[in-house]
């Protein structure tokens, strides 16, 4: 895909990738602060003093032992020995293991620092506060020197506690998280769809498929701003054997083509172009629904079965109306009927009469109801749907337009 065309379809979803982002945001946002806790941290700094160097006639030997001593009784208060009581005090489903490598020991030369962080205070304190009672007990158990005064002990410890900075619970940072959270997951739910969409959404994606005129941009419930360009390019298309007869042949059922097809063949009479409206879709009557015409109105299906004559299904319009045949009564034969010279006969006899025949075709053209009509007709008009009609089945459909020999002269853009 054509990064130009990327940008272009990415313009389609700014609103839903909006609706995204906001959504997400507020639940990440929501989320970030109901889970939020403030940490805590507390850290013991314990200070020793040594004998040895008055004991030992060597200081860096008693330098040497003091530091091993200090590190034993480091190595001693991160075992599972101390750990895993204090972690069974705390909670039973407190292991040493994860007090392990939650408590830091830090020794160094007559000095010892004890850390620990959770996300309860009172918690955090204990766990501190028993470490360094259980140091103090093992110190108080040192070798002693001469005189009866140990070679270590201690001389100074004190333990404080406050939250760890940046964990505290924020409306503020809840906010943002979830702002900087709903942007990213809008932006990639902007690029995906853009890379994946393959649906029609504006001209630029008919003429990645077709070059053809497109003759204008109408809602599924147009109005006359709409109608009155798109009536106007209709009113110029060639006529073959002074006929001018067009097929709007939709794409989908979903672009109303009914009612484009009536309001279209308004707009010409109303500029005091003499047409006549036929609805040739048989399944739905779309453009008798159109026109406020009951299903059960003698009309085209009626003719083409030999029950009706034109005069009794050719139903005159007012002076804002367009003379229409309506689709007349349900049949299962659609294919059949249209197919048959009769239907030929009769845009060869309406379209000696009048200016121009509009013919309102069926939807899709998988079925031969939509492919019949276009190539009986003198042009045949194409109604996308926009962001309904896959770019490759346009293409099936105008593929099979030109297999059935019938005259592509334009396309719409159906609105939602």
């Amino acid at each position: 895909m054509q990064l130009r065309t990327m940008f272009r379809n990415a313009r389609h979803f700014l609103a839903s990738s909006a609706i995204v982002a906001v959504i997400v945001a507020v639940v990440a946002g929501v989320g970030h602060f109901a889970i939020s806790h403030t940490s805590y941290e507390a850290e013991a700094d314990v200070m020793f003093t040594s004998e040895a160097f008055q004991t030992f006639d060597n200081p860096s030997a008693a330098s040497e032992y003091t530091t091993h001593l200090i590190t034993s009784y480091s190595d001693y208060l991160t075992s599972a020995a101390v750990l895993e009581p204090l972690g069974a005090s705390l909670h039973p489903a407190v292991s040493s293991k994860s007090l392990e490598q939650s408590v830091k020991v830090t020794p160094s030369p007559m000095f010892m620092q004890i850390v620990y962080s959770s996300d309860d205070e009172a918690s955090t304190k204990r766990v501190v506060s028993n470490l360094v009672k259980e140091l103090e007990k093992v110190v108080s158990q040192a070798p002693h020197a001469k005189g009866d005064k140990p070679l270590l002990s201690i001389v100074h410890a004190s333990v404080t506690t406050a939250p760890v900075q940046g964990t505290d619970r924020s409306i503020t940072k809840s906010i943002v998280v979830g702002i900087l959270i709903g942007l990213l997951v809008g932006l990639i739910y902007l690029f995906v769809r853009a890379i994946l969409t393959t649906t029609i959404h504006d001209p630029e994606d008919i003429a990645e498929v077709v070059d053809s005129s497109i003759l204008g941009r109408v809602s599924t419930s147009p109005s006359a701003s709409e109608i009155t360009p798109l009536a106007h390019n209709i009113s110029f298309m060639p006529a073959r054997d002074g006929i001018r007869s067009v097929a709007l042949c939709p794409t989908s059922e979903r672009t109303n083509a009914g009612a484009i097809s009536s309001a279209v063949a308004g707009s010409l009479t109303r500029t005091g172009t003499n047409t006549v409206l036929i609805d040739a879709d048989l399944a739905h009557a779309s453009a008798t629904q159109a026109r406020g015409l009951d299903r059960s109105t003698t009309g085209l299906s009626d003719l083409l079965a030999g029950r009706a004559t034109t005069a009794d299904v050719l139903i005159t319009g007012t002076q804002d109306e367009a003379d229409v045949i309506p689709a007349g009564t349900a049949t299962d034969n659609s294919g059949e009927l249209l197919s048959d010279e009769k239907f030929a006969s009769l845009l060869q006899e309406l379209g000696s009469h009048y200016d121009t025949v509009i013919v309102n075709a069926a939807a899709g053209f998988e079925a031969s109801d939509s492919l019949t009509v276009a190539s009986k007709t003198t042009s045949a008009v194409v109604v996308v749907g926009q962001a309904v009609t896959p770019k490759r089945a346009l293409s099936d459909h105008l593929e099979l337009l030109s297999m059935s020999r019938a005259h592509l002269d334009g396309v719409v853009l159906a609105r939602r």
